[in-house]
């Protein structure tokens, strides 16, 4: 469904006004009398992660710590990947559950 940015297309089914929401779809729509703009995402990347979620997927590519961004020390042995956390928060984390 594309449009004109002038223009405002009318939605009378439910369903198509979700499968919008979902989509890439950008622009004004009008829906039981009411106006809604669709296809503002705040933050989100093309992949549809937000700034938290490639923060921690480069950190941990990178072999830092999640939470501080320090060098990490360690490897887990059965997946043979850098430890998450750094052994401060690894600490801190382990208490918490004890």
């Amino acid at each position: 469904m594309k449009m004109n940015s002038s223009r405002v297309c009318k939605i009378k089914n439910i369903r198509t006004l979700i499968n919008l929401v979902r989509s890439d779809e950008v622009g004004w729509f009008e829906y039981q009398g009411k106006a809604i703009f669709i296809g503002y995402r705040n933050g989100v990347d093309g992949q549809g992660l937000n700034r938290k979620q490639r923060l921690y997927k480069r950190r941990r590519s990178q072999g830092l710590c999640v939470a501080c961004g320090k060098k990490v020390e360690g490897e887990n042995r059965a997946t043979g990947k850098p430890f998450k956390l750094c052994d401060e928060h690894r600490k801190k984390s382990t208490k918490r559950e004890q």
